[in-house]
């Protein structure tokens, strides 16, 4: 037991969000100043981010002091539509699984692992084709793509590593709620 007073609200939290003019803003539509840094880098730098921090207060309502423990950039793109990819790129069919997904804030969000070469230095595409032909009531069909670029393995690759990243994909243009 400490005789310091700690105005922690809650250890470890993490969440995910937008950095939007300056302060980043939760899915949940909480906003989050960083009042103390613990961890490198300028979160500042990302448009969309994954966070580990610690809730030092409530200053007013939704709005938070955090200590930022972690960052991590989360790519953020929009979806293809497939009556207009016409970049043969996009298309594109290689190995990819989807570890975990969600819809939050407006994006379906995803952590996709695929294999790599290692030290290949090649920069893979991901993108999720909307199938805008397929629209019916409340029903939607996406089909992710991955383009490797070549890095795909072989027999005789020893070198196998897996890559992973998280990737979040705005739909909320396209996915029309309930009223």
């Amino acid at each position: 037991v400490s005789c310091q007073k700690d105005d922690t609200i809650r250890y470890g939290n993490v969440t995910m969000g937008n950095i939007v003019d300056g302060e980043f803003i939760s899915d949940q539509g909480n906003t989050f100043h960083i009042a103390e840094q613990a961890c490198e880098g300028n979160l500042m730098e990302f448009k969309r981010a994954i966070i580990n921090c610690d809730v030092l207060r409530e200053t007013s309502e939704g709005v938070y002091d955090i200590r930022l423990l972690e960052m991590l950039r989360v790519l953020a793109k929009d979806p293809v539509s497939a009556s207009s990819a016409v970049e043969e790129d996009i298309l594109v069919e290689d190995p990819v699984s989807i570890y975990n997904l969600w819809y939050a804030g407006g994006y379906i969000n995803m952590y996709v692992v695929f294999p790599i070469k290692e030290n290949s230095g090649t920069t893979h595409l991901i993108n999720l084709v909307y199938d805008d032909s397929a629209e019916t009531e409340g029903k939607y069909s996406f089909t992710l793509r991955h383009n490797a670029y070549g890095d795909k393995l072989t027999d005789a690759d020893r070198n196998l590593i897996l890559a992973g990243a998280y990737v979040s994909f705005y739909v909320a243009d396209l996915i029309k709620e309930d009223e």
